[in-house]
């Protein structure tokens, strides 16, 4: 992933490629990290490329699911949507408490992201 300088003179990083993501991914669920729901790398929607992901964690403990992408292109930076719920759910201790750890391992993915946008610009890896 190299720079690209813009027209303001900022430095602009290139957001991480879908075969990129899924390897980061991955490498964070190697690191033992638990994924209780499902985990997946999408195609997002954006002008600049076909070639770029997002990552959704369906979660086990709620209908809910959490969008994990980057902004872009003037400055790539990782952000996580949580889906809109269009009803109430009550649930039982046990499950709050699980369902706060996923949200727990959803932000240190995001972070983890971040984490590897930044080296992989900064160490000039493609």
């Amino acid at each position: 992933m190299s720079e690209q300088n813009t027209t303001d003179g900022t430095v602009a990083l290139p957001r991480p490629k879908i075969a990129q993501l899924e390897e980061w991914v991955r490498d964070f669920q190697d690191q033992g990290h638990v994924i209780a729901g499902s985990i997946r790398v999408l195609q997002q929607d954006t002008e600049e490329s076909d070639d770029v992901g997002l990552v959704v964690i369906t979660m086990q403990n709620t209908s809910a699911s959490i969008y994990l992408e980057s902004t872009g292109p003037a400055e790539v930076m990782w952000q996580a949507t949580l889906t809109e719920r269009h009803e109430e759910e009550t649930v039982r201790p046990v499950n709050l408490i699980n369902l706060g750890a996923e949200i727990v391992v959803a932000g240190n993915l995001c972070a983890y992201l971040q984490e590897r946008t930044f080296g992989e610009a900064t160490s000039g890896e493609a």
